[in-house]
């Protein structure tokens, strides 16, 4: 059977009409601001232990025990706002 698969005549497509059609062009609009705001899950992790073992609520060895997990954790969330005119 895959004999007469590779035997078989390959039939070109001609192209289709969406090529020949001429697009506008986009409108450019300006840029008037770009907020770009990032964190690591890490650091936050980090600040509020620090946090919690600054008011008592924590005991200091917790920043040792999270130093493994902040340093190995690359998980980053962000933010992108872009106004145009």
């Amino acid at each position: 059977m895959m004999e007469r698969a590779r035997r078989q005549p390959i039939v070109r497509l001609s192209k289709g009409t969406d090529s020949t059609i001429p697009m506008p062009a986009p409108a450019e609009t300006g840029m008037v601001s770009i907020l770009s705001v990032g964190f690591r899950w890490g650091s936050l992790l980090t600040a509020a232990a620090a946090a919690a073992t600054v008011v008592g609520v924590a005991p200091p060895e917790l920043l040792l025990t999270l130093a493994p997990a902040v340093f190995v954790d690359r998980t980053f969330a962000s933010y992108l706002r872009i106004r145009r005119s």
